[in-house]
């Protein structure tokens, strides 16, 4: 829960080298008659068809802004994330919308409920047993309906956004969510969430600069070796970005090797091959690496096991300030730096004598990490007998994360912490990162289990 600060993501060193992620379905800034169009808000461009369906039905207020560009995923589908949808380009040349509602609540069950009659009001839907009703149904049915959001998953509900900390009425459609927001003009109260913010893989989030669309060559940095047969987007930038690659002069389709060398002559090999379009570059191979640390020029090498031909293109990392932790309220973490694999201690006070404080763990995007846990405030109002600890895992990333703890009086205490890699560098594909679960804990040193209704808990 990070309300107090705006947290921005600290990454120990990693190198991702993403193979099968990036493919532009037509490279854009090849047709000079219709080039795409940058958006400035999120730092990507938008053309072809992908753009001619966002015009089409709803643009901005449906599916917001474009969030990474276009590219192939592991399963050979070209597709782009934008802030509230995930347009996918169908075998027959269609755009279709992913799932977005079903992926953002695949672990959760909506009851449903039985057949009722329609009416002006309300709609029931017996493909999943589930209704809209009100202004929701107007909006489904006005701004785009099954095409564009599906069926309903669940019926309304209250639930806590994260933008505002507050109870709003929400429901799930297959490929959205809706909102309401009470305080709004008329017109204007049903929000389309922001899922594809929340589900897009962010290292393709990204934002390119402005005149150098996917297959353009971009303004190199002063200072830079030329790179040979090769493109790298961007040229600099400081640790954290995300550069991709393109090479040049490869046999048609033959395998491709690739490996990073770091500014201190440190090579990285990828962890596996790819191979050559039949233009003889590796635009449909879709070469990501994301460097989080490791200040000077890099390099990425491309070369053909039958060709033997090599493309090298060289970009630059600078050093990115490192952001201060947020400052902690009745409460600290020992250690507040360190590993994946170190014990975090949670300690806080300031609470009822005898009340009930519920304690868990978010990430830098408020989204709860752990289970939540109850223990009872002693006679002090402490709960530094309980012996509170955090232990994460590889599966967290680097980054800032609040421990925070609230009562049943409304009292609360947190404490941030920041965690950094175990590996000195991690190689890995997009389909590795996106497979990867959370799974760490948080527990009672004393060794009692979790006490009290905690049902007031509020991420």
């Amino acid at each position: 829960m990070l309300p107090r600060s705006t947290v921005r993501r600290s990454m120990a060193l990693i190198i991702l080298v993403m193979l099968l992620t990036l493919v532009v379905a037509r490279p854009q800034a090849s047709n000079a008659a219709d080039p795409p169009t940058y958006y400035a808000e999120t730092g990507h461009y938008l053309g072809g068809g992908f753009r001619d369906y966002w015009n089409a039905n709803g643009g901005l207020q449906i599916f917001g802004y474009p969030i990474t560009e276009e590219y192939r995923n592991a399963q050979g589908k070209t597709i782009q994330w934008f802030e509230r949808a995930r347009f996918e380009l169908a075998s027959n040349g269609s755009v279709e919308l992913g799932l977005l509602g079903r992926e953002a609540t695949v672990n959760r069950v909506f009851p449903q409920i039985p057949p009722r009659e329609n009416d002006a009001n309300h709609r029931y839907f017996p493909e999943t047993s589930h209704m809209i009703m009100w202004g929701f149904k107007t909006i489904w049915e006005t701004k785009g309906g099954l095409g564009v959001f599906g069926y309903p998953i669940s019926e309304e509900m209250d639930e806590i956004l994260a933008s505002d900390n507050k109870w709003h009425i929400v429901q799930y459609f297959e490929r959205a969510r809706f909102e309401f927001w009470p305080d709004y003009p008329a017109g204007q109260r049903v929000v389309v969430s922001d899922l594809g913010r929340r589900l897009a893989p962010r290292e393709l989030t990204t934002p390119l600069p402005p005149g150098s669309p996917p297959g353009s060559t971009p303004p190199g940095a002063p200072g830079l070796p030329p790179s040979k047969d090769a493109i790298v987007t961007p040229s600099s930038g400081p640790e954290g970005t995300t550069f991709g690659f393109n090479g040049f002069g490869f046999v048609a389709g033959e395998e491709v090797v690739l490996w990073l060398t770091s500014p201190d002559g440190t090579v990285y090999p990828a962890n596996s091959t790819t191979y050559a379009d039949i233009d003889g570059s590796l635009t449909s191979s879709g070469i990501y690496v994301t460097i989080s640390q490791g200040v000077g020029v890099w390099a990425i090498t491309a070369q053909g096991r039958l060709s033997g031909h090599a493309s090298i293109g060289y970009f630059e990392v600078t050093r990115a300030p490192e952001q201060p932790l947020p400052a902690d309220y009745n409460a600290r973490v020992d250690p507040r730096e360190g590993r994946q694999d170190t014990i975090y201690n949670f300690y806080a006070g300031g609470f009822v004598p005898g009340e009930v404080v519920a304690v868990g763990v978010l990430n830098e995007y408020d989204e709860l990490v752990t289970e939540v846990i109850g223990v009872y405030a002693d006679g002090n109002g402490s709960i530094d007998y309980a012996n509170i600890r955090f232990v994460p895992n590889n599966s967290f990333d680097p980054g800032i994360y609040e421990i925070y703890s609230t009562s049943e009086s409304g009292r609360e205490a947190y404490a941030f912490l920041r965690m950094r890699s175990n590996s000195v560098t991690s190689v890995s594909t997009l389909s590795m990162r996106q497979a990867r679960t959370t799974s760490g804990s948080l527990g009672r040193g004393d060794g009692l289990a979790s006490e009290g209704n905690i049902d007031f808990f509020q991420k």
